[in-house]
Order: structure tokens, then sequence, then C-alpha cells
């Protein structure tokens, strides 16, 4: 997995190296492996800002201050965002809708939950301080972390469609399924 996370910098290779080895894999397997490029890319980021906003600047601010507020709105509407995602009901008509619905739910899911770093990200140049980042790059990670596919979400959505009085697995639907790369 960490060789994934290192071949997706280089940006067409990397790409292009992930999609073939995808072929065979089933979703699961996948899933995680996209899922961590884009955890990767938030401390990724972050490295980058170094060299772009002035150490002097990395925790004091250099522009206006009314953006701490539209940040912490974010973060709090980006958590929010996840846990009503996480509480929606899987499609449990079939194995193929199952898996189809979880993968459905957790895109959703990642996009809400990158809203914090990438409202943080802006900020960090509309105030010229790397701290606003930081803040939202954590939450963004909680996030990610809460909706990712996990072995512990996985067992709470299986949770989920077992009180939905279902007798499928989530998991044994998303290794039996193709791959994201066909």
């Amino acid at each position: 997995m960490l060789a994934a996370i290192g071949l997706t910098l280089i940006p067409v290779w990397g790409l292009l190296w992930a999609r073939t080895r995808m072929k065979g894999m089933d979703r699961i397997t996948s899933t995680r492996l996209i899922f961590a490029g884009v955890v990767a890319t938030l401390p990724l980021f972050a490295f980058v800002l170094l060299f772009v906003i002035p150490s002097r600047q990395w925790f004091r601010s250099a522009g206006d201050n009314w953006f701490i507020g539209v940040a912490l709105g974010a973060d709090l509407l980006s958590l929010a965002a996840v846990q009503r995602v996480r509480s929606r009901r899987l499609d449990t008509s079939s194995a193929e809708r199952l898996a189809s619905s979880y993968l459905a739910t957790l895109f959703v899911g990642i996009g809400r939950a990158e809203l914090a770093g990438l409202v943080a990200l802006v900020g960090t140049f509309v105030m010229g301080t790397l701290w606003i980042y930081l803040v939202g790059m954590v939450v963004a990670i909680i996030g990610l972390l809460l909706v990712g596919p996990t072995r512990r979400e996985i067992a709470r959505r299986q949770e989920q469609i077992a009180a939905q009085g279902s007798p499928l697995s989530l998991g044994a639907a998303l290794m039996a399924s193709r791959s994201l790369g066909r």
C-alpha cells in the first residue's frame, strides 16, 4: 500500500500504474488504495505550503482574521455532513447494489470530509499563515477516518444492514464484486 501511495505522487505514470494494478483487485482493496491516496494528499499540501508561506508567518497571521470564522464553520459543517453520510441507509436489494451504494456513500463522505481541508487551504492564502491549514487538515483527516473503508466502519455498516433485517454481508459484497479499475 505504501508503494501505491508513493507511485501516485508521480502525476501521470502513477495513475496509469494504479489503474493497471487495480484491474484484478476486489472493490475493497482498490477502494482502500484510492482512499490512502486521498488521505496522503492532505499532508502533502502541508509540505508544499512550508515552502510557499514564509517561516515567520507559519503561526502568525499576515492577513485578515475574519477567515477564521469561515474555516471553523466549514470544519463543523464538514464533520456534521460526514456524520449525516454515515447514517444513510444502504440499498440492500442485492449484493451488487449493496456494494455500489456503500461505495457511493463512501465517496460522498470523502468529498464532505475534504471540505475542511480545502477551505483551510484557501484560508492559508487569505490569511497568509500555515496554522489555519494545519487545523483544517486535522479536521479533514478525522472526517476521513470516520467515513473511510476501515474494518471498523464496514463492521458498523454491517450492523446497520442487520438492523434493516437484511441477511447480506457488506464485506462479502465488496470482496465478490469487480474492481473499480475494471
